[in-house]
């Protein structure tokens, strides 16, 4: 045996400038974009029928009597008045289409929706940390999380927007 200080071979112990566990970033935003996209889809159903031309003439609040226009009476209007109307609209479509008519579009929408979620979350979790190091003294502050939210914006912007073309 010799008298030589042992040698750490240990290959976690070097310095890494990305966290050991970022790909769990990427995988959280991916899911979470996808769990949201969801739950939001039959709201993105109501919204596009409302700026649909063919809904709105459907539910038109004018009708003609006798060869005449006549005005049926003035519906109720109002923000409570907006939520009550979305909920009738989502009963309509589950009711007179199928459960599965308020999900329509919802693929075409993950499709952009989890690549950007995923990239996002992961740009601006390793965003905090690299910048942190580099520029903070390793130290988070609100400067940290802003250059980091910017970062992860504009590379989520241009890595998603041939998908979203």
């Amino acid at each position: 045996m010799s008298g030589a200080p042992p040698t750490s071979t240990n290959p976690t112990a070097t310095t890494s400038l990305l966290p050991a566990k970022s790909w769990q970033h990427f995988v959280a935003g991916g899911l979470g974009g996808m769990c949201g996209a969801i739950v939001t889809s039959p709201f993105d159903v109501v919204k596009t029928r409302l700026q649909s031309s063919l809904f709105r003439e459907k539910h038109a609040s004018v009708g003609v009597v006798g060869g005449g226009v006549a005005a049926l009476p003035q519906r109720p209007t109002g923000l409570l008045w907006n939520f009550v109307e979305t909920g009738h609209i989502l009963r309509d479509i589950y009711r007179d289409e199928s459960p599965q008519a308020l999900f329509k579009g919802l693929g075409p929408t993950l499709v952009g929706v989890i690549p950007a979620r995923s990239i996002n979350f992961f740009t601006y979790g390793n965003g905090k940390h690299i910048i942190a190091n580099n520029f903070n003294n390793g130290q988070e502050n609100s400067y940290v999380h802003l250059s980091a939210a910017a970062i992860a914006g504009i590379i989520t912007g241009t890595a998603t927007n041939p998908i979203w073309v």
